[in-house]
């Protein structure tokens, strides 16, 4: 996988890209409601999405509400484990918004050059 992302795109290193994003939903009603609203104000889930350079799904997370922050979503993935446990020494790609304290990329074990 990394050597797919350095021949496509000139990027040493990169084992997946992560974002997230608000898929909109009905009001699903009862007592819990209000933890399916996102910080924009529409009631939604926060879906998580892993691919790789050919645009291919790794992983995919479709169950928490919308209120729900892109760090708790991630620290509790497939993709989390996957990357802090894998021998492959790879970065895993994101907007500094969605982990915070991570930055623009998240660095597992260090990248190496292909």
């Amino acid at each position: 996988i990394q050597d797919k992302f350095y021949k496509m795109y000139n990027m040493p290193g990169i084992g997946g890209c992560i974002d997230c994003t608000h898929i909109k939903i009905q009001n699903p009603g009862g007592p819990d409601s209000e933890v399916f609203r996102n910080r924009k104000g529409y009631f939604s889930l926060n879906v998580q999405v892993v691919c790789g350079p050919s645009m291919e799904f790794f992983d995919i997370v479709v169950k928490w509400p919308g209120s729900y922050h892109d760090s708790f979503i991630f620290s509790g993935s497939y993709a989390n484990q996957y990357f802090a446990d894998s021998i492959h020494n790879a970065i895993l790609l994101g907007d500094g918004d969605n982990y915070g304290i991570w930055g623009a990329s998240i660095k597992i074990h260090g990248a190496k050059h292909p």
